[in-house]
């Protein structure tokens, strides 16, 4: 049996799937870099406090990439799309991924196995695993990533597969940029057992070629959770 950490965006409403009530003021928009590129000052001030069920799925805040609402209580939605998608240099194995709409129910949020998804890592995972998984696609790009569809596929699979619902705990860590303390680079904000592994998220596609799993998402609903107030 294995446990799971979470990384969590810093949240000065407790992660209850609502803007924050002072989204200018959270440090920790400016530590992690997908949330400062994306962020819009003036535009979260003007949602703060709002839930993000009554939000346009397109104009969320960029800290739903980082678990920002896995206290929420109501089901939200997220539109995710492939970073690939839109490369030349790969149209041919993801060009006919679409963005797809995926339902966030309550007190559930998604986890990435970064280690396991990151190319350097994959002869160590091998070495460690009885069987042996399909072999990797050359990517067309420099990237750090696994790149074949049904590689991602039997890791995800494989990792998620050694969680115990009702047993396994997950723990929501966040890093720099908290406002608790600056010594501080990595604090549990909250610890919970899983309830449930959902199913490996898919992308939605036009035409007959395969989809691919959502950037090694897989979504997980939690309970008897104490989480930092």
């Amino acid at each position: 049996m294995l446990h799971l950490t979470v990384r969590v965006a810093w949240h000065d409403r407790a992660w209850d799937g609502a803007v924050c009530d002072h989204p200018v003021r959270n440090a920790f928009c400016l530590a992690l870099d997908r949330v400062r590129e994306s962020r819009d000052d003036a535009y979260e001030e003007a949602i703060a406090g709002r839930h993000w069920a009554d939000l346009d799925p397109d104009a969320l805040p960029p800290c739903r990439q980082e678990a920002g609402a896995f206290m929420s209580a109501r089901e939200w939605t997220r539109i995710l799309q492939h970073p690939y998608q839109e490369s030349s240099k790969a149209q041919d194995t993801h060009g006919h991924l679409r963005p797809t709409r995926v339902k966030v129910s309550p007190f559930s949020t998604f986890a990435v196995p970064f280690a396991w998804m990151t190319r350097r890592d994959q002869e160590e995972i091998a070495n460690r695993l009885p069987d042996r998984l399909p072999e990797d696609r050359e990517p067309p790009f420099p990237t750090s990533w696994v790149f074949g569809r049904q590689r991602q596929e039997a890791l995800l699979t494989t990792f998620f597969g050694a969680l115990s619902p009702s047993e396994s705990l997950v723990f929501f860590y966040t890093k720099e940029g908290q406002p608790i303390s600056d010594a501080i680079n990595r604090l549990v904000v909250g610890v919970g057992r899983l309830t449930k592994v959902g199913s490996v998220l898919e992308y939605d596609t036009v035409g007959t070629k395969p989809t691919y799993p959502m950037q090694g998402q897989f979504k997980i609903t939690i309970c008897d959770l104490c989480c930092a107030k």
